[in-house]
């Protein structure tokens, strides 16, 4: 089977990983009771920071299906009892 690697994919993964890890700081300083510099990005900051959360979910749906139709069009057919050892043992 022929893995195709989607570069421009890795560029919003890692911006999306980013804005979570931001998300997650805010949270900490809002628990902690900080406030920014500029007292006025925080809140965009958790916004965009849900967002990111929202399109990993979609990034991994893409990426499943992406592989399952690849393993369909290499076999002729998708072997679900593998696919789901692969994602075991991927975790």
């Amino acid at each position: 089977m022929v893995k195709k690697h989607i570069k421009g994919l890795d560029g919003l993964r890692g911006l999306a990983a980013i804005l979570v890890i931001l998300g997650h700081v805010e949270l900490i300083k809002k628990s902690l009771g900080l406030k920014n510099l500029n007292d006025g990005g925080g809140p965009f900051i958790l916004y965009l920071g849900n967002h990111a959360v929202t399109f990993f979910f979609v990034l991994s749906g893409f990426l499943i299906t992406y592989l399952l139709l690849n393993e369909k069009e290499f076999y002729s057919k998708i072997e679900i009892k593998n696919f789901y050892l692969r994602r075991l043992l991927r975790i």
